[in-house]
């Protein structure tokens, strides 16, 4: 019996030595008590080349009545229907998942349009899948979705004839 608390002691102390050890790693030189590790850094742009062309061309024809909010996610647009037994699987189908642009009414903040700019990540089989799950999840919830293909240029009037066909549907 003595031997097996004075195993335990011993236990205690190597794994506290180690939690202790990793409490404490060095980080840029200087000694620090961490909780967690983060892996973090910056990105550099925060949209493509390609997202950010396509901004400015859609700036340029909302104009002042409308904002334009990039990297969306589905969960800030749409809502479960109260009452859903099945909340959580809903939920869980749009996290993680976003549009590239929202844009919204100035006057209420209300979703006007999403677009998806589809590069060639688009034919994949899953990206086609969740592409057809998002489409359905924006019709039903009556967001019109305009989808893009994704060019190194983008044709305003072009664009602005595919909006107003869109927004038109609904």
């Amino acid at each position: 019996m003595k031997n097996l608390i004075i195993s335990a002691i011993v236990i205690l102390v190597i794994a506290g030595f180690f939690k202790f050890r990793e409490l404490s790693k060095t980080t840029g030189g200087t000694k620090t008590k961490k909780i967690a590790y983060f892996p973090y850094t910056k990105k550099k742009y925060f949209l493509t080349i390609a997202e950010r062309k396509f901004f400015e061309v859609l700036e340029s024809i909302v104009g002042d009545n409308y904002y334009i909010f990039p990297q969306v996610h589905l969960s800030s647009l749409l809502y479960i229907k109260k009452g859903e037994r099945q909340f959580r699987t809903y939920l869980n189908k749009i996290n993680r998942k976003s549009v590239d642009f929202v844009v919204l009414d100035k006057q209420n903040l209300s979703p006007f349009l999403a677009v998806e700019l589809d590069d060639s990540s688009h034919y994949q089989r899953q990206r086609v899948k969740r592409d057809e799950f998002v489409n359905g999840a924006f019709e039903a919830a009556e967001i019109p979705l305009l989808r893009i293909k994704a060019s190194s240029a983008y044709d305003a009037e072009e664009v602005r004839k595919k909006m107003n066909e869109v927004v038109t549907k609904k």
